[in-house]
């Protein structure tokens, strides 16, 4: 079987939850094909891919996104119909180095996310899968309510918040438009949870959930390797998302449970950029960067917090937890599309005062933590392990390149 696989980001290092679903899905490739990998490079230095020994690519090439300037992108956005965000990368640049770096025929076509299918459906033939990941149009929607409720913190400028309340809303309809169109123009459409496959209401949709590997038995601790009360959340701190739900945190959850437990830290653990930089001057709030391996912050750490209000697909750093035993408190929103039970898996908050509550909790209760830290990691073995997952995208290629695949009747 032959396999062209393009995506939007370079699949290693899997430093983020987007490139960790991005690697293991072209690894699961690789094991029943040859698989030319095409990586557009959006708003990233062009470098070498670090290409794991054990993922064998037939050929793999890198190229570069030109970037449009906002004049560009608003006059385009006026006269069209597809989203800013789509908008913000030439892709015709991209779309001709695919023609000429190509070589069909391909059993099978499978773009990573809805911008690469945007920018690349077409340029070469035949049976076609794309991993949404996430709904942008649910995304906008969160991000929406999420920037009302703290200001905008996350979104920037006065400038840029004032455009996005007026521009966001547009846009959702647009993604939607166009994750519709995707879905009825391809042959199948992965998704990472039931929820998001009725969202979107094709009858061609597949769940393939987001997972998490450990690299062996030894890498689940067995406890804490420091006492200290410590809350940890690990994220990549450039994602708006994320960005807000630091602030949340930091500037209304923090404040409660240290009221309750004097001597507790937050760390942050993630690139970040400026949106962030100065949570690093509150009291209780270590702003740690991006570090090579998360296996130390999480054995040091009482509690993995999520506060996340909007967004999109599944956190991978909730599976990341349950895998390596630390117990959780996220918003409902947090834990969205993971078959996880509040107070059962994970405690749950989605106010200052329940989410300091949930922490406090943890922190006091030491046979709380045994009984959540247990289920939690129960659930991950059962369901969650790349492992289990990978035979499963396998197992769907195979249908599609040889026709076998069947969904409901389309609308």
């Amino acid at each position: 079987m032959r396999i062209l696989c393009a995506t939007d980001v370079p699949p290693w290092p899997e430093r983020d939850g987007y490139r960790i679903r991005t690697a293991n899905i072209v690894r699961s490739l690789a094991g029943v094909g040859e698989v030319d990998l095409f990586v557009v490079a959006v708003g990233q230095p062009i470098e070498p891919l670090a290409v794991p020994a054990a993922i064998r690519l037939s050929r793999t090439t890198v190229v570069p996104a030109p970037q449009r300037g906002t004049v560009a992108v608003l006059a385009r956005w006026a006269t069209g119909t597809s989203p800013r965000h789509l908008l913000r990368v030439d892709w015709n640049a991209p779309r001709a180095l695919l023609l000429k770096w190509a070589r069909p025929p391909y059993d099978l076509i499978w773009f990573e996310h809805a911008h690469t299918w945007a920018g690349l459906a077409g340029a070469v033939p035949g049976p076609t899968v794309v991993d949404l990941d996430n709904l942008e149009d649910r995304r906008l929607r969160q991000r929406h309510h999420a920037g009302r409720s703290t200001g905008g913190r996350a979104e920037g400028s006065f400038a840029r918040r004032v455009a996005a309340s007026l521009l966001d809303p547009i846009d959702e309809r647009r993604w939607g438009q166009l994750q519709r169109r995707l879905a009825n123009d391809v042959t199948a459409v992965l998704l990472c949870s039931d929820l998001d496959r009725g969202r979107l209401g094709a009858p061609n949709a597949v769940v393939v959930p987001n997972g998490y590997s450990l690299a062996d038995k030894a890498d689940v601790p067995t406890g804490r390797t420091s006492r200290a009360p410590v809350l940890v959340m690990i994220s990549l701190l450039t994602y708006e998302p994320n960005v807000d739900g630091v602030w949340f945190f930091v500037d209304e959850v923090l404040p409660l449970v240290r009221a309750a437990v004097p001597s507790v830290e937050l760390r942050l653990v993630g690139r970040h950029d400026h949106r962030v930089a100065a949570v690093a001057d509150r009291p209780g709030v270590a702003l740690r960067g991006e570090v090579p391996d998360v296996g130390p912050e999480l054995r040091d750490a009482a509690v993995v917090v999520v506060p996340i209000r909007s967004g999109g697909g599944t956190r991978i750093k909730i599976l990341e937890a349950f895998a390596r035993r630390v117990p959780v408190v996220s918003t409902t929103f947090g834990c969205e599309g993971i078959d996880a039970v509040p107070g059962e898996h994970l405690l749950i908050g989605d106010t200052p005062d329940a989410l300091a509550n949930a922490c406090v909790q943890l922190l006091s209760d030491d046979a709380l933590r045994t009984r959540v830290i247990d289920a939690a990691h129960a659930l991950f073995v059962s369901r969650y392990r790349w492992e289990d997952i990978r035979p499963r995208v396998a197992a769907l290629a195979r249908a599609v390149a040889d026709g076998s695949f069947t969904s409901g009747p389309r609308p």
